[in-house]
């Protein structure tokens, strides 16, 4: 029934196995053809399948170019918290600022060195082979300032031979000598005399064999044998600034750190002491996080006071800010505008702020520099100062030339990426990786430790957490730490991918001196119209620091041209099915229209097996 249908096959393999005009040995060598055939085609195919499932990817780049929507910019003062605000700020910032004194700090570091007790320090010689090394001054029991002691660029005070005459004979410190008309200020012996004649240097002589210290070398080193004895090893000296005493006791400062020694015993985290400086700022920003919203907004510096031009395309400004709060920068003011639209490049075409920094305003230690820190970013996403911005230098202009890319992910088995048009229809906010791990990290708080952390109080309020209570108690702020530190964005709890499409902003930065000193005047002039009260104070200053108070942005596209980056697959589903029929075709003489051959050949086969005939 079904052996005229094989023997008439397109597939020749098939047909000349079937063909009784063949000998059998024909036959026979036909059908073995064939099944080796079909073994290196199930053999390729599967090759061609193993390729497509690999959802490999490249990007396609265009360029084009069109009129551009200008992106939002965000613009922070550096200075948290205004100076003069603080009297209106919460009772322990009160008890906080008014205990940032340097000069106290300064004193009393002085007044423990000078009663310190300076140790000696000798060079030996030795004939293995020797490395020089600065050792770690003693910091409990050597000064090596005020108390009269001449240590020169090295710790040694050499003239060019061993000698220093003076003309009275005495060099006197404040409480030590200098030998002069004897003759023998020692040079090359390494000593010094000061308060009790002893050397301060603290250069000394060691062997690679016999050096006893804390230093570990690299895996490179110690692959090398030979590399020891040639590199010269430093510690570093613990500086003021990591060790002074700041006169505050804070309690949850040792949470992270015994956290760390027990979740990780050997991290730098649980090896290496806090910054002083660091601890400093993050207990302020603690405490101003723990104030009211209202609170926070009035202490730190307004839109009104900073703000002194703001044009787009050389058009005023018409109030388009939007504020919001945080614990690094105090207010932010974002400045978005659906209808600013860079129809020429250059600064003509783009945005253009002169910012009042309130230098006088600032607060000792927790604001160490000047300036402003500027966020670019696209339209309806939240800017995130404290992890991205720009630094903005006072006394300048600032010149940030843009070039807009787009950016298109292929999504779904080809590395998940994040529909940006749900986020938008939840939150009311475009979606940003770093804005869904801050949210992960809230949720995980706030839904474990039963608190919320004040420090993103914007995201919080995004995320309608209605429970305003922050995280205070010893428990909460120790839950807090466990969950800071062990937390990982990149998990699958966060479903934190990349967005599907977004825009990035590439930029060029470039500066120079601005204001001149006429235009200074003006500024001055335009800023006491407003704060008559400070108008005294601010004319009194010299050029440099009226400059100071001031600086000028522009930002803009360099030119009109875009960039798209779209992800591609390397291999889809068009090039399987052509390879497929390709495959098939090379191994078997197959065609689509082979598949109603087979299907005519089995189907009445199928029939007779059954024991039923064809309808």
């Amino acid at each position: 029934m079904n052996k005229k249908p094989l023997k008439d096959s397109s597939l020749i393999g098939l047909a000349e196995a079937a063909n009784k005009d063949n000998t059998t040995t024909i036959r026979v060598l036909w059908a073995v053809l064939t099944v080796i055939a079909v073994a290196f085609m199930i053999f390729h195919l599967s090759s061609l399948f193993v390729k497509y499932r690999k959802y490999s990817k490249h990007a396609d780049i265009n360029i084009g170019f069109s009129d551009l929507e200008f992106p939002a910019v965000t613009v922070c003062n550096v200075n948290i918290m205004r100076k003069s605000m603080v009297k209106h700020s919460s009772k322990e910032m009160q008890q906080f600022v008014s205990k940032l004194n340097t000069k106290d700090w300064i004193a009393k570091a002085a007044s423990t060195s000078s009663t310190t007790t300076r140790t000696t320090t000798t060079t030996t010689t030795t004939k293995a082979a020797k490395n020089i090394v600065k050792r770690e001054a003693d910091t409990d029991n050597t000064d090596t300032g005020n108390d009269g002691t001449d240590t020169g660029n090295d710790g040694t005070d050499t003239g060019n031979d061993g000698t220093d005459t003076g003309n009275e004979g005495t060099d006197t410190g404040d409480d030590g000598t200098d030998t002069g008309d004897d003759g023998t200020d020692t040079g090359d012996d390494g000593t010094d005399t000061g308060d009790d004649g002893t050397d301060t240097t603290y250069y000394d002589t060691y062997t690679a064999n016999d050096y006893n210290d804390d230093y570990v070398p690299s895996s490179d080193y110690e692959e090398n044998p030979y590399v020891d004895d040639y590199v010269v090893r430093q510690k570093i000296v613990k500086s003021f600034l990591d060790s002074f005493d700041d006169g505050f006791d804070w309690q949850q400062d040792t949470y992270e750190d015994l956290f760390y020694k027990s979740y990780s015993s050997k991290s730098w985290e649980a090896v290496s002491n806090r910054s002083t400086i660091a601890t400093l700022l993050e207990n302020f920003k603690d405490i101003y996080s723990n104030m009211n919203i209202t609170q926070q907004k009035n202490v730190s510096h307004q839109v009104r006071d900073m703000f002194r031009q703001c044009s787009f395309a050389t058009r005023t400004c018409q109030n388009s800010y939007k504020q919001t709060t945080n614990s690094d920068f105090g207010n932010c003011y974002t400045i978005e505008d659906s209808r600013y639209i860079s129809r020429q490049s250059g600064p003509a075409g783009g945005l253009e702020l002169i910012l009042y920094l309130e230098n006088d305003e600032y607060l000792p230690l927790v604001t160490s520099g000047k300036g402003a820190h500027v966020i670019i970013h696209d339209r309806n996403t939240v800017p995130l100062p404290e992890d991205e911005g720009i630094a903005i230098s006072v006394g300048q202009q600032t010149m940030i030339a843009l070039k807009e890319i787009t950016i298109s992910r292929l999504g779904g088995n080809y590395i998940e990426c994040k529909d940006v048009d749900e986020f938008y229809r939840i939150y009311g906010v475009r979606y940003t990786r770093n804005l869904c791990q801050k949210m992960c990290l809230l949720r995980q708080i706030y839904e474990k430790c039963k608190c919320l952390d004040t420090h993103y109080n914007y995201i919080n309020v995004l995320m309608r957490f209605v429970n305003n209570k922050t995280c205070l108690t010893e428990t909460q702020v120790h839950c807090m730490t466990q969950i800071k530190v062990s937390f990982k964005g990149d998990d699958d709890s966060c479903d934190c991918q990349n967005p599907c499409s977004e825009k990035v902003y590439d930029a060029y930065v470039s500066s120079r001196y601005w204001p001149n000193d006429d235009m200074t005047d003006v500024l001055i002039q335009d800023v006491c119209t407003n704060k008559p009260h400070i108008c005294s104070t601010l004319k009194n200053k010299t050029s440099a620091e009226k400059r100071k108070d001031f600086l000028k942005l522009n930002i803009y596209y360099r030119d009109l041209n875009y960039e798209e980056i779209n992800e591609e697959p390397d291999y889809d589903t068009y090039q399987l099915m052509s390879d497929f029929g390709g495959t098939i075709g090379l191994w078997l003489g197959f065609s689509i229209l082979s598949l109603f051959e087979i299907f005519q050949i089995f189907v009445p086969f199928l029939f007779k097996l059954l024991g039923r005939n064809l309808p």
